[in-house]
């Protein structure tokens, strides 16, 4: 029977040195993987902001209506319009009701031009500053909007008829970092169009 009973040093060495290797590759598969679930977050962001504006968007361009006192305008920059917003109306008491109003709306870039912004208020109150507009979508590489009177005309790049609104509007926007892209026409309903067209 041989009297050995336990591990020499060198065993215990060569076993924590395997050890102390597996743990720094696990480290390291871990550490890379939080590296890129973080990427992947980050970059879907901006993805998501940019879908969520574009279907906020798509509504108040829908209910979108000519009104004397809010010309619909746009250019490739920026687009302004009458819509209808819900808004909070203190009644007797403490209760509060909502009601829709008439209000400007204004889709525009921060001054920086990094943020699409939108703005809105209820007529006839005037236009606040520009720091009450909410951003929509930060990382903002390029923005443009389009205008068409109907299906088969060309599109404008801008719009400056006061007394009605475009029948189709489209709009690109290109985020700055990965060149992720949308483009979206929003076509009015007829039911809302002056005179069907």
């Amino acid at each position: 029977m041989n009297g050995r009973r336990g591990f020499t040093l060198i065993e215990i060495l060569v076993v924590a040195a395997i050890l102390g290797i597996v743990v720094a590759a696990l480290g390291a598969c871990l550490a890379a993987g939080f590296r890129v679930w973080e990427e992947a977050r980050r970059f879907g962001k901006g993805e998501q902001d940019v879908l969520l504006a574009v279907a906020l968007i798509e509504r108040d361009v829908a209910n979108a209506f000519p009104f004397y006192a809010i010309p619909f305008a746009g250019s490739v920059e920026q687009v302004s319009f009458a819509g209808l917003v819900e808004a909070a109306v203190a009644e007797s008491g403490a209760d509060t009701t909502n009601v829709r109003r008439i209000a400007s709306i204004r889709y525009t870039r921060s001054a920086d031009r990094s943020v699409l912004l939108r703005k809105v208020w209820t007529y006839p109150t005037p236009e606040p500053a520009d720091e009450a507009a909410e951003g929509l979508v930060a990382g903002v590489g390029s923005v443009a909007w389009g205008y068409r009177r109907h299906g088969a005309d060309p599109w404008l790049t801008s719009w400056t008829d006061p007394t009605n609104v475009p029948a189709e509007v489209s709009l690109t926007i290109e985020l700055a970092a990965g060149g992720y892209r949308v483009e979206r026409t929003f076509v009015r309903p007829v039911t809302n169009r002056p005179g069907g067209g």
